[in-house]
């Protein structure tokens, strides 16, 4: 057992997080993001994935404590049935050892321009992955290691510790070497202390036009240094919380003014207080359990 958890030589993951896989993890982010606020119930906490270790480009973090949710017994739920999991997946999962409902505990997701980043804690069985990332054509060089994708992007990724790996999915094959060069840092801030979080940071905030997909969201708070979402337990249910940090109060009160129309058309914010304080607008809900929407 021993060898299966500790023995790793710097070469990852394979086509398990290729484009199929990556989209399997930012699925099940997102979808505990999503979903899990109702049902989560405080467990004890997991070290989380400290935020120096993600690239300071990163315009949009995200963090899920897996392992609280799996504790909570609610990652199965948002997960759905493995009987509806693809064959690949069973294969991938036979073949590593390693199943993000069992073995994932932390994930830790950096958005930069067109490349995605994750760093993810939990158990791997390196020897197994691998052999199985050397089999699919990976090639592994000073501790980094590089696999194309299906759909023309590239993984790259290295091992940081005995259980984080880091990987980066985009155009650049070198693509993870950014994590790399971040990697002595100091750990000065850690991450939000909730069990499911999000940050949109200025550099995005000020050009929504790159936020992609997203820039619908992000427009709304055009002109704020920094946006927090974070859900946490407390009785009698789930409290989710918006404080969206701006220059000055004029500038809160025109984001305030904007917020207002626009919640009408997201469930999510439907009923949610939201007030100005100061240079900061203040949101405050109770997500209810028609939000969960598990398979």
């Amino acid at each position: 057992d021993e060898a299966r958890r500790g023995a790793f030589d710097g070469c990852g993951v394979g086509p398990g997080l290729t484009a199929r896989r990556a989209a399997v993890l930012a699925a099940v982010v997102l979808g505990i993001a999503a979903g899990a606020f109702w049902w989560f119930r405080q467990p004890p906490r997991t070290t989380a994935i400290p935020l120096a270790f993600a690239p300071d480009t990163a315009s949009v973090l995200i963090g899920v404590d897996v392992a609280a949710l799996r504790r909570a017994g609610l990652l199965d739920r948002l997960a759905g049935s493995k009987q509806l999991e693809s064959s690949d997946y069973r294969e991938f999962v036979r073949a590593v050892r390693f199943d993000y409902r069992e073995d994932l505990d932390y994930v830790l997701l950096g958005m930069a321009d067109s490349v995605n980043y994750f760093l993810l804690r939990g158990r791997f069985d390196w020897l197994a992955i691998n052999a199985y990332s050397k089999s699919q054509g990976g090639n592994c060089e000073a501790g980094l290691c590089s696999l194309a994708a299906d759909t023309g992007k590239n993984i790259s990724y290295f091992v940081k510790d005995r259980d984080l790996i880091a990987i980066a999915v985009g155009g650049d094959a070198r693509g993870a070497t950014k994590l790399q060069a971040d990697a002595d840092r100091p750990v000065a801030e850690p991450a939000p202390d909730f069990p499911v979080w999000a940050r949109i940071r200025q550099s995005i905030l000020d050009n929504p036009s790159a936020a992609g997909d997203l820039a619908g969201i992000v427009t709304l708070f055009q002109g704020a240094n920094q946006v927090d979402v974070n859900f946490a337990a407390e009785s009698p249910g789930v409290v989710g919380r918006l404080t969206v940090s701006c220059p000055s109060q004029a500038i809160a009160q025109k984001i305030l003014a904007a917020l207002d129309p626009a919640r009408a058309q997201t469930s999510l914010l439907a009923e949610a207080k939201l007030w100005v304080d100061g240079s900061k607008v203040r949101g405050e809900w109770s997500p209810g359990p028609e939000l969960f929407r598990g398979p």
